[in-house]
């Protein structure tokens, strides 16, 4: 981001100290970035002590803390300074403040002095510093060598000499540390063997903790900046690199409150003032962000001005497709206003949550309302001018959302809450969407509440009418569309009942609740198919529930006896081969197959000799005979299967019966992918083999032996994490399939998850117990569970790497990894540092890791490093992309699209 100059913004003071700064500022850069501590900005010279001495000489307005070392200067510049400062010094509220000494403040991190000046000298306040950093630098030279400027208070101890190599220097040197008054900063000479001791200079804790900041430890750094202002609590640029370190934490409403105290403080403080509106532009709140980039009348920076009329764009789009309903058109422009820098906004969260909503995707829309966190009621007094979105202040907006949301879930006491605590932050502007949102809400609540009393006291009837009582302020509401079907149950009224479950799903289309009062319903009509197909749903979204699973037999069971009329006549055979067909959709293979083996050996003559009985519209023979082919399938008999499904297709061939003749070609093409797969596996082409079993699941997607052989293939292929998928898809089939869990188990071990390993290895271990293989693979799994590497949890830091070892070892993770190699020397590296801080912050499921190039040269070496900063990406052990000084969103885009 690019920052406005400060001379081009702040007023100036003709003061001796500007002149001789004037005289020797170099020409500034503007590419740094605004979300950083003013490195080594020394803007705010210490309050000096109050010296009656030095206000007794005119010597003394020469020796303040804003001195260029020279007494030289105009009379009545002389005389202005005197009335600034009793001690003839110019304080804070002098020229040196933001304020009166912005033209000469440079916001650049450092200063540099000319090689001819001898020995560096640290100034804290604003003329000069011997380091050159990366945003640009100033220069001093001093009248000569061996000559120290007088004036100059500097910290105590060891005088650093960062970026001063080619300077000779014998001793170093540092301030007197005794209890004297340094009014005018004399310097001594002293010896560096000793500790320095604890500072009480609120300017060294300021750099302490822009040195935590650069290294990324935000938390260390506020701590120092927290002491700095309790040391110094008037001085808006400790406060400006609280904010800093605040947003890089991404608690960025702390840091708006402190770029608010620091440009109070400071009124023209530019950095707080660009700062603050970057903060805005993140937080969603495009006037506010206009106003901070536009203060005091100046030009604001054009890049910065450009996002916020693309924000404001936007949020005007936003608008009016909210007004007429085109609710696709929100999702679409609250996404653009989120790419382009709002991406930390609660409010333009909030709005998408509406909008889902309102396209009836509620679980999506809670699911994006659980990204905001938690709002602090109080918060909003922090802001001068609070924000407001579609004419309400953003919190209430976004507390009436959480609310209908809440209330379309069904948590009617949160929807309350938050609607309330909505209209207590909107109470002044009374806005009529507030006012009516709470109004729903309550009545909503306390039309599901007296249902709920009427429904327990078994007042079915009055239930009902108490529940569309609600539906008039909330007519989607799909959690009363249920409740007053469950009445309708009760009062047998079922095809009513049918017709809210319906609309209560058409709402929330995977209402479980909703799904299986319909199913019941259903049921009670006789209309086991629709039951039959509602249950199976259900089945696979609750594999666990014992209820459903009933409930599903029964439906089967009872699918057999619907249109009596018809003719149909259930034998035995068929009776238990439908019983068979229903443990097979519940996945109980293997009980399905003991069901079929009561049956006696079908006499496939039996149709020539009499006339055949249909059931479910096939002739029974050829039912329970594609019944069995399809168990035989699930089995691995394939050719058993191919049998089966072809007497079945001959029996019933006059008939052309659509569920025959679907079953013979599902057991023929899963047959043949099944044999086709076997024969590239063994030829070692694991890749076609792969491609041939999936072949088969197109036709057959519950069998569990060709999910189990895929992951074979998988395995040969090093696709552990595949491997893994396939065999838990078998398992979920099929729980007992023991050649599924081995494969699965030696997939973890590849991947390294010994714990996942030796879980599975403990239970084959029971089911094979004198299998010597499975023993030493428990062994070995338990043994490596040992050694696994910290690694596998994930960090909210960047980790440090620095042997070549480690290195390869955490190159092997699973995931997404990163490899950040720098050079503290570089300038570039440290620019880009605390945006990696951020990134591994942002996204917690990647591995974020770093190489000093300048401590691992060996690593350096074998990886072929030439240039810092370099990034390396690995996904899943593979490396899949290497980039050379990347911006920052190459970066992050590079990140988010392997992660995606």
């Amino acid at each position: 981001m690019s920052h406005y100059r400060r001379h081009s913004l702040e007023p100036s003071i003709d003061s001796i100290t500007n002149r001789f700064r004037d005289s020797l500022n170099f020409q500034r850069d503007d590419d740094d970035v605004i979300n950083k501590p003013d490195f080594r900005e020394l803007d705010y010279p210490l309050k000096p002590r109050v010296s009656s001495s030095a206000a007794a000489t005119p010597a003394a307005s020469g020796s303040s803390s804003s001195s260029s070392g020279s007494a030289s200067g105009k009379p009545s510049v002389t005389s202005q300074l005197a009335k600034r400062s009793h001690s003839g010094e110019l304080t804070e509220s002098g020229s040196a403040t933001p304020g009166s000494g912005a033209k000469n403040r440079n916001p650049k991190p450092g200063h540099r002095r000319s090689a001819s000046a001898g020995t560096p000298l640290i100034y804290s306040g604003l003329a000069f510093s011997p380091v050159k950093n990366r945003g640009g630098a100033s220069g001093a030279t001093s009248p000569s060598p061996g000559v120290v400027p007088s004036g100059n208070i500097c910290p105590s101890g060891k005088i650093p000499k960062t970026g001063m190599a080619s300077r000779a220097s014998v001793k170093p040197e540092t301030l007197f540390t005794g209890n004297g008054n340094y009014g005018h900063g004399n310097i001594v000479r002293g010896g560096g063997g000793k500790s320095k001791p604890e500072t009480r200079d609120p300017e060294e804790v300021k750099k302490a903790g822009n040195d935590m900041y650069r290294k990324g430890n935000f938390s260390e750094a506020l701590s120092l900046y927290d002491k700095a202002i309790s040391m110094s609590p008037e001085n808006p640029a400790y406060r400006s690199n609280r904010a800093a370190a605040l947003a890089a934490s991404g608690r960025l409403k702390e840091a708006v409150k402190e770029c608010l105290e620091a440009v109070r403080l400071d009124p023209s403080y530019a950095r707080a003032h660009q700062r603050l509106a970057s903060l805005y532009l993140r937080l969603g709140e495009a006037e506010n962000a206009r106003r901070q980039l536009c203060f005091s009348g100046q030009c604001p920076d054009q890049t910065e001005l450009q996002r916020v009329q693309t924000l404001e764009k936007h949020l005007r789009l936003c608008s009016e497709a909210r007004k007429i309903g085109d609710w696709k058109k929100v999702v679409t422009e609250i996404d653009a206003a989120i790419a382009n820098g709002a991406d930390s906004s609660p409010q333009l969260v909030a709005c998408k949550a509406e909008a889902l909503l309102r396209l009836h995707q509620i679980k999506d829309s809670d699911l994006c309302l659980s990204t905001i966190q938690r709002l602090d009621h109080h918060h909003h007094h922090h802001h001068h001018t609070q924000a407001k979105l579609f004419g309400m202040l953003c919190d209430a907006y976004v507390l009436c959302v959480q609310a209908q949301v809440d209330m379309a879930l069904g948590r009617f006491e949160n929807a309350l809450v938050k609607a309330e605590r909505a209209m207590k932050i909107d109470h002044s502007s009374n806005n009529p969407e507030v006012v009516s949102v709470l109004n729903n809400v309550t009545n909503v609540a306390k039309a599901r509440t007296r249902g709920n009393e009427l429904f327990t006291s078994g007042r079915y009837s009055e239930a009902s009418v108490a529940y569309g009582e609600g539906l008039k302020f909330d007519a989607f509401n799909s959690v009363l569309y249920c409740n007053r079907a469950a009445c309708w149950f009760k009062l047998g009224v079922w095809d009513q009942s049918v017709d809210d479950c319906n609309q209560a799903l058409r709402i929330q289309p995977d209402y479980t609740k909703a799904l299986l009062r319909r199913a019941a319903s259903y049921g009670k009509l006789g209309r086991w198919d629709d039951a039959v197909r509602d249950y199976e749903v259900l089945r696979k979204e609750l594999p666990g529930d014992s209820e459903v699973a009933e409930s599903l037999q029964r439906a089967l069971l009872n699918k057999s006896e619907e249109h009596k009329y018809l003719g149909y006549n259930n034998e035995v055979e068929e009776l238990v081969a439908c019983k068979a067909e229903a443990f097979l959709r519940l996945h109980q293979i293997k009980d399905s197959d003991l069901c079929l083996s009561t049956i006696q050996r079908l006499d496939h003559h039996r149709h020539h000799t009499q006339p055949q009985a249909k059931i479910f519209g096939m002739l029974c023979d050829a039912y329970v005979l594609c019944v069995q082919a399809q168990v035989d399938m699930a089995l691995g008999r394939f050719e058993n299967a191919v049998v089966k499904a072809e007497r079945a297709m001959k029996i019933d061939h006059s008939n052309n019966n659509s569920e025959v003749v679907s079953v013979f070609n599902n057991v023929t093409n899963v047959a043949k992918a099944r044999s086709r797969g076997n024969e590239l596996f063994t030829s070692g082409r694991y890749s076609e083999a792969s491609v041939a079993y999936g072949e088969g699941l197109k036709f057959d997607a519950f069998n569990s032996v060709l999910y189990c052989n895929r992951a074979a293939c998988r395995f040969k292929l090093s696709l552990w994490d595949q491997s893994v998928d396939d065999c838990n898809q078998a398992l979920r089939i099929q729980p007992g399939y023991t050649k599924a869990l081995l494969r699965r188990a030696a997939s973890y071990g590849k991947l390294g998850r010994w714990d996942d390993a030796v879980r599975d290895y403990e239970v084959l271990r029971k089911e094979l117990p004198g299998d010597s293989e499975v023993a030493e693979s428990l062994q070995r799994a338990l043994l490596n569970k040992s050694e696994q590497h910290k690694y596998l949890g994930y960090n909210n830091e960047v980790e440090e790497v620095s042997s070549l070892d480690k290195f390869k070892t955490a190159t092997s993770l699973p995931g997404i990894s990163v490899f950040y190699f720098k050079s503290s020397s570089n300038r570039q590296s440290e620019a880009i540092s605390p945006f990696i801080n951020t990134l591994c912050l942002r996204y917690p499921l990647v591995h974020f890791f770093k190489v000093d190039v300048d401590e691992s040269l060996a690593l350096v070496k074998a990886e072929s490093i030439k240039k810092a900063p370099t990034f390396k990406i690995y996904k899943d052990g593979e490396k899949v992309k290497e980039m050379v000084c990347p911006s920052h969103k190459l970066l992050e885009d590079s990140v988010k699209h392997f992660l995606l």
